[in-house]
């Protein structure tokens, strides 16, 4: 399975239904990776797009609730798909082999609505440049 979500220092994947940080080359990052291809995320990440899939690809809900989306158990999650957040979807479903894309935003984020994750290990495969000295793109394998 492959994950794509971005993180900040202190592993702070979203701040109440919203992104950590906005950064739009991280955005096209995104799109460049998932377009055509199949993404999967939890019920809290679809509400954050006010329950709009995203264009130009296969969405899948995990939810037990009753959507207009196509909801999925996260057994039947697809190998080749995207799972692009939440976190307590990513941590649940990741297991060793498994392929996480993630941007590294270097800052850290203190909100009371912060929502954290917890990353399993992880291998680094590639990484690349700090951008502005801001954010990072790297890959890494779950051990």
């Amino acid at each position: 399975m492959r994950f794509i979500f971005s993180i900040t220092k202190n592993n702070v994947i979203g701040v109440g239904n919203k992104l950590a940080c906005s950064i739009p080359h991280d955005l096209k990052w995104f799109k460049m990776n998932t377009f055509d291809s199949t993404v999967v995320m939890g019920y809290n990440t679809f509400k954050s797009l006010n329950f709009k899939p995203l264009k130009n690809r296969t969405n899948l809900i995990v939810s037990s609730r009753e959507l207009s989306a196509k909801t999925i158990s996260v057994d039947n999650i697809p190998t080749d798909a995207w799972v692009i957040g939440g976190a307590q979807l990513i941590e649940s479903v990741c297991k060793p082999g498994d392929i996480m894309y993630i941007t590294h935003i270097c800052v850290d984020v203190h909100d009371k609505n912060n929502v954290y994750i917890k990353l399993p290990l992880l291998k680094l495969l590639w990484k690349t440049q700090t951008f502005s000295n801001k954010y990072y793109f790297a890959c890494y394998k779950v051990v």
